[in-house]
């Protein structure tokens, strides 16, 4: 009888390939994981600048764009909601001249008001809010000087010493941006007033004149 023919080889079937995108870490011989080769630890850098800086955007940037930039400088922590970014507009600065990183700040805020926005710090946070919507949160008082010329907002008390509070608040309400809000407390003899740190600024020197 003829012999029966010998069994192939089994083979063992090949490793199965993960599929999806590749690991971000690794393990070392200790068992801790470790970043991968080329991937980023941080997803944004910052280095508070101590020099001058160079202002250099496309045309109609956006938010994200602005909030990127001032963070590379200031090394500020920012927090936004979604909605805020759909909704805001895009802005176009122009700026040939190099600047300190105080005025390059003023310039972030300014971007800001232009497209109807404005920063409330929240601990070490800043949140971008509708610029409308601020004179209903915590924000900085103004109590002692005259604010900086910048545009962010905050709130201060005028106290009136040569007329009466009324007159004093037809007399700011002219320098009232359209987002301010002026509070008369006649019990008090005094106004609180809620607007652009600029705006605020030019009331109290009306205070002071009439």
């Amino acid at each position: 009888t003829a012999a029966a023919p010998a069994s192939a080889p089994t083979r063992s079937p090949p490793a199965s390939t993960p599929t999806g995108s590749p690991s971000s870490t690794t393990a070392s011989s200790s068992g801790a994981l470790t970043p991968a080769v080329g991937a980023d630890e941080t997803p944004y850098s910052c280095k508070k600048a101590k020099g001058s800086i160079t202002i250099s955007f496309k045309p109609e940037s956006e938010l994200k764009d602005l909030i990127t930039w001032a963070m590379s400088f200031t090394c500020k922590n920012f927090i936004y909601e979604a909605g805020i970014l759909a909704r805001s507009k895009k802005v176009t600065i122009i700026s040939p001249l190099k600047m300190s990183p105080q005025d390059a700040y003023r310039v972030f805020l300014l971007s800001l008001s232009s497209m109807g926005l404005t920063v409330v710090p929240k601990g070490n946070v800043l949140r971008i809010v509708e610029a409308a919507q601020a004179k209903g949160e915590t924000l900085p008082i103004f109590k002692k000087g005259t604010p900086g010329n910048s545009d962010e907002v905050g709130r201060a008390v005028l106290r009136p010493t040569h007329v009466g509070v009324s007159a004093l608040s037809d007399a700011i309400s002219v320098v009232k941006s359209s987002v301010g809000d002026i509070k008369v407390l006649p019990d008090a003899g005094a106004l609180t007033v809620t607007d652009y740190a600029s705006h605020i600024r030019d009331m109290a020197s009306i205070a002071r004149e009439i």
